[in-house]
């Protein structure tokens, strides 16, 4: 076979590597395959590659048995969890932002009122430019 055949056949290698190679086309790749000893072997790795992937190991059944010895268990943190989080909790952050707020600006209004309330009366009503009598005096009669 030339280089020229097993490249226009890679991706249908490819396809077969990865059990995804339409039907009508197998025929013609699993000729290439009996006859090009190169692309065999490397389709032949990987074949052995998906087997290794694929067979249990002696770990598998220690994580199975474990599994199956801790399963209630299991069940019994995700009910508890469940039920935690399905459980009614104290108000939300949005209600906490709003109380926040409101008491920030009953605070500022009680500053502003203070401030107010500790400067002297002011006899002056709006537009009324005419100067204050402190009772100091001025020195002008």
């Amino acid at each position: 076979m030339s280089a020229q055949d097993c490249e226009s056949l890679s991706e249908d290698l490819f396809l077969l590597d990865m059990d995804e190679l339409p039907p009508e086309r197998k025929p013609a790749v699993d000729a290439h395959l009996a006859a090009c000893p190169e692309c065999a072997k490397k389709h032949g790795k990987f074949e052995r590659f998906k087997a290794a992937a694929r067979a249990p190991s002696a770990d598998d059944a220690a994580k199975e048995e474990k599994l199956v010895k801790n399963w209630p268990d299991i069940v019994a943190r995700a009910k508890a969890e469940a039920e935690r989080r399905a459980a009614p909790r104290g108000p939300s952050g949005a209600l906490l932002v709003v109380a926040l707020v409101l008491i920030a600006a009953a605070a500022a209004a009680a500053g502003l009122w203070w401030v107010r309330s500790d400067a002297p009366p002011s006899r002056q009503g709006p537009g009324d430019m005419t100067p204050i009598d402190t009772g100091k005096g001025s020195g002008n009669k």
